[in-house]
């Protein structure tokens, strides 16, 4: 007879295996072009297991896409090499994703019923995660500015791939957003 320790650890695994290619297929086709047979299918599970653990598919996007919408690592640090490091971040090789949460929420923002719950986690996971960590005045304006500006590197170079050929002008580029950035923080 199988131990409930063991069921819970399947139940565990065919859950964190729903939720991966739930991820993946939110951020290659966005909430309304990823249907739950296909989630299922690349999970290997029966399609019915998305209900009996998530309620839902918005249940789902919630579970897969919303906890990666996180800023945290890069607030860990000295906030006096932000802009540096958000500038790294987009100039120095940027990281490849199988589960992209910033593309499935642009690929989902046609869908009000989850771009709602995005915009809260981002709210609360971006701005008032950044504004906690500035000082001096007008914290969470200065952090919607960091915000503004990163959204619109991030669109232009990680999911357009608008970058400079040469590598000189990648760096004024990375100096720039890093001095403009570091500005924003240090008010």
């Amino acid at each position: 007879m199988e131990s409930a320790k063991s069921r819970r650890r399947d139940s565990e695994a065919t859950a964190a295996a729903i939720v991966t290619a739930a991820a993946q297929l939110f951020s290659q086709r966005g909430y309304d072009g990823a249907s739950t047979r296909e989630i299922a299918d690349r999970a290997g599970v029966n399609v019915a297991l998305i209900s009996r653990y998530f309620g839902s598919k918005k249940g789902l996007f919630e579970a897969s896409v919303l906890p990666m919408l996180s800023i945290k690592s890069l607030l860990s640090q000295d906030m006096a090499t932000f802009g540096a490091r958000i500038a790294g971040y987009y100039f120095d090789g940027l990281p490849e994703k199988a589960a992209d949460p910033i593309l499935a929420v642009i690929r989902s923002s046609g869908n009000e019923a989850v771009t709602a719950k995005a915009r809260d986690r981002l709210r609360q996971q971006f701005i008032d995660a950044i504004a906690e960590k500035l000082r001096g005045p007008e914290a969470k304006t200065r952090a919607a500015m960091i915000i503004m500006t990163v959204s619109g590197v991030d669109l232009m170079v990680r999911v357009l791939r608008v970058v400079p050929e040469h590598e000189d002008e990648r760096a004024a580029l990375r100096d720039r957003l890093a001095r403009d950035i570091q500005a924003l923080v240090d008010g």
